[in-house]
């Protein structure tokens, strides 16, 4: 059995739900550059930058998702900016706890 029929027999089971969050999951990773080391030679300079860039470009969709993350848990605005919050009671100034106790 191929491992693209391994994994439909596996998402066959799920309800549709589930099976859209591992749709999404798989047109993520088809957007995502390849990083492998395999084909890099890292003498060919041509070569070498087209791979940094691939990196970069990887790295430039992983911080979008944390963004994503952090705009939806109301901790960044959506310009990026840290949204300011109170610190809870144990953490003011003049708390008497600490994390030594």
């Amino acid at each position: 059995m191929t491992v693209a029929e391994q994994i439909l027999e596996e998402v066959r089971e799920l309800d549709e739900r589930r099976q859209l969050a591992v749709l999404a999951i798989v047109r993520r990773l088809r957007a995502e550059p390849d990083v492998s080391l395999d084909e890099v030679d890292f003498d060919d300079e041509p070569n070498a930058d087209a791979w940094r860039a691939r990196v970069q470009a990887r790295a430039g969709h992983h911080v979008a998702d944390a963004m994503a993350r952090f705009r939806a848990l109301g901790l960044v605005d959506q310009e990026g900016h840290v949204v300011e919050r109170e610190l809870p009671p144990d953490m003011q100034p003049g708390s008497k706890t600490s994390v030594a106790t």
